[in-house]
């Protein structure tokens, strides 16, 4: 909806800007405008859309303000939460994929259920080792490396921070 707005306003020059969050500053010049090149009904449909998207990002904030309170209503899902960069909603997809983690050897075999250990080939006593195996959980892998780019992003900062004269 934020690409059509902005594909709208691009067909008259005019410029939305490019974060999600910052459409919404639209709004107040563009009900200013009175040029003639801007028609009375894309002011009538930009309001519409500004009306949605305001609309859709309250009822996103409500979801999310349940979804912590649901959050923290159980030990589960508070415990996996403590693990660095884990946060509510992969800690609430874990908990309710992973019904008994006892049923899991290692951690390995939990990131292979997942899809996240390497594919393994062995033949002859040689084990050979690929690349990730994308079986499992995709919804589950996707977040879980992004928290991991995340962490690898902060962790990088951090080094250069630290060996940055001073």
């Amino acid at each position: 909806m934020i690409q059509a707005l902005r594909d709208y306003l691009r067909e008259f020059g005019l410029v939305a800007p490019k974060e999600a969050w910052n459409v919404i500053r639209v709004e107040v010049p563009f009900s200013e405008v009175h040029e003639t090149r801007v028609p009375d009904l894309l002011k009538e449909v930009v309001t519409a859309m500004i009306a949605q998207i305001r609309d859709l990002d309250g009822r996103i904030a409500h979801l999310h303000n349940r979804l912590i309170a649901w959050h923290r209503g159980n030990e589960v899902r508070r415990r996996l939460a403590t693990i660095p960069d884990i946060g509510t909603v992969t800690a609430s997809l874990i908990s309710a994929s992973v019904n008994d983690a006892a049923q899991f050897r290692s951690g390995r075999h939990l990131a292979a259920w997942i899809g996240l250990a390497p594919r393994e080939f062995s033949t002859g006593g040689r084990q050979q080792l690929s690349g990730i195996s994308k079986r499992g959980n995709p919804q589950m892998r996707s977040l879980l490396i992004l928290q991991l780019h995340f962490f690898e992003m902060r962790a990088f900062g951090a080094s250069l921070m630290s060996a940055a004269p001073g």
